[in-house]
């Protein structure tokens, strides 16, 4: 057994000796020049209350408020600064706001808002939007059992290909569901997936 795991180690260090001969390394030049600064920063509990107090829809959920950012940042470019996205990981009950039907009645959203990269909830008011089922219920016939639906992450679709300009959101739908009985503790577990969303343009 030695014997074997020694070959194969010896083997391995044979190919690594070999393989500067058969490719070298691309070395590619950097874009950007990076510096770490202290931490800054660029939402305080108090303007993430406040951008919550204005939030389009209104908020639903009063017990967590506006949890936001609940997921990593998606940023754009615009002409006058940044647009972002992020969940808000509060509750989205339904409900009737300008004359129609908005939330899902499930946690997590896709929070827009338009700023500057010291400020990126900006001075409008952010844009709270749910994460419907699709009009064809087989695409996603997991969306009923879904209980968080919040995304920020957002792909630009480049020019020459379908879509061109459009963006697609990710968002992770999460689950839950009990194991048999027999299965180690604990029985409810999450089960997330990444779904892509086309919208927002």
């Amino acid at each position: 057994m030695h014997f074997r795991a020694a070959l194969a180690f010896a083997a391995g260090v044979t190919f690594f000796q070999f393989t500067p001969c058969i490719a070298s390394a691309q070395v590619d030049a950097p874009l950007c020049h990076p510096s770490v600064s202290s931490p800054i920063i660029v939402a305080s509990p108090k303007q993430r209350y406040d951008a919550g107090q204005k939030a389009e829809p209104p908020l639903t959920d009063h017990n967590t408020g506006f949890a936001w950012p609940d997921t990593p940042l998606g940023i754009i470019k615009t002409e006058n600064g940044y647009e972002f996205f992020a969940s808000d990981g509060g509750q989205h009950s339904r409900q009737m706001w300008h004359g129609h039907w908005v939330g899902n009645n499930k946690s997590g959203s896709v929070v827009t808002t338009s700023g500057t990269l010291d400020e990126p909830l900006g001075s409008g008011d952010p844009r709270d939007v749910s994460v419907s089922p699709n009009r064809d219920a087989g695409v996603n016939p997991n969306y009923p059992s879904y209980g968080y639906m919040g995304g920020g992450p957002v792909y630009q679709v480049p020019a020459g290909m379908t879509g061109t300009g459009k963006l697609l959101a990710t968002y992770p739908p999460t689950t839950r569901f009990t194991l048999p009985s027999g299965w180690p503790r604990p029985r409810t577990m999450d089960c997330t997936g990444l779904t892509l969303a086309r919208s927002f343009a």
